[in-house]
């Protein structure tokens, strides 16, 4: 099953091609999507599968923009009669980038995004492992449906190819928290911020006995502004309960957890799952997308992917 008008073209912030329509057959009447640098953007492009009635990813958050709509009238005839034709979508992903993410991520499974920190524009977001849209966009029902089974089946380290890791996935936030438990300091607590913490390698939580040892088992303390840029796992735990539960969740909550965030790669785009265990000082049960943890460390601007669209011409 082939279109019989062609999308409108998804570009990159350099102007280069990640998706386009070209005419099948020997009338040229019909047009199928192809993904020119297929699994490489995949993750974010996203797909049209006609032969499967469905689109996904920016195909589908865009998909009245890049299938023919009535355009803005520019004389009195085509106030009479709306020309119809397809915007296209430019995006602020730098292939390159992309490239280079895929490149120092060497097949592992996992994903790497970069943001601009002063727009909050997504640069690159690149995630293991991908799939090839191209095989959805088939006019063959069987073979669409086939590699659209396979990629949503789990790999060897439970990931599915077609559940992004960028953006469907969550793992334990680590040290991005800090910047969150040092927010909530300054904002709720700020004599907190010169208490000085003892310097000690490990630290027991008060309802645990599992030592908490920071990160080579080497010894640290001090105030925030000595703790922060060494990461002091122990200092930064016994902060976290001085601040306690409510001021820890209302920050972590002002900076996008607890919220589902805009559909730009397909459904239960989750910037963060589970019950907040602030009060015991660790994160158990308490995880966060690779896109909200990019955004943690370019703070204090927000991930916002930014495309623009335009008439094709």
């Amino acid at each position: 099953m082939s279109s019989s008008a062609p999308r409108g073209e998804i570009l990159g912030a350099d102007g280069t091609v990640l998706a386009d329509s070209l005419p099948t057959g020997a009338s040229g009447k019909y047009f199928q999507r192809e993904y020119p640098l297929g699994s490489l953007t995949a993750g974010v492009v996203g797909f049209v599968a006609p032969a499967l009635g469905t689109t996904w990813g920016l195909e589908e958050e865009y998909n009245t923009q890049l299938t023919a709509h009535a355009q803005p009238a520019q004389n009195f005839e085509q106030v009479l009669a709306p020309t119809m034709a397809a915007d296209s979508v430019q995006t602020t992903l730098y292939p390159a980038l992309q490239r280079i993410a895929q490149v120092a991520m060497g097949g592992q499974d996992g994903a790497a995004v970069v943001i601009q920190p002063q727009t909050g524009a997504i640069m690159a977001m690149y995630s293991n492992p991908t799939y090839e849209p191209e095989y959805l966009a088939s006019p063959s029902y069987s073979k669409a449906l086939a590699y659209y089974n396979k990629i949503s089946k789990n790999n060897a380290n439970g990931f599915p190819p077609l559940g992004v890791v960028a953006t469907q996935q969550t793992f334990p936030p680590g040290s991005t928290f800090k910047v969150i438990t040092t927010a909530a300091a300054a904002k709720y607590k700020p004599a907190l911020l010169t208490k000085k913490y003892p310097v000690l390698n490990y630290m027991i939580p008060p309802t645990s006995t599992l030592k908490l040892y920071n990160d080579g088992f080497s010894a640290c303390g001090g105030t925030v502004q000595q703790m922060l840029p060494v990461s002091c796992d122990p200092g930064y735990a016994r902060l976290g309960l001085d601040l306690g539960a409510v001021d820890l969740t209302k920050m972590a909550n002002a900076f996008g957890y607890n919220l589902v965030e805009d559909n730009i790669c397909g459904p239960n785009t989750t910037a963060a799952v589970g019950e907040f265990q602030a009060a015991h000082g660790l994160t158990k049960d308490f995880a966060v997308g690779p896109l909200t943890l990019a955004a943690l460390q370019k703070v204090p601007a927000a991930p916002t992917p930014t495309v623009t669209w335009r008439p094709r011409p």
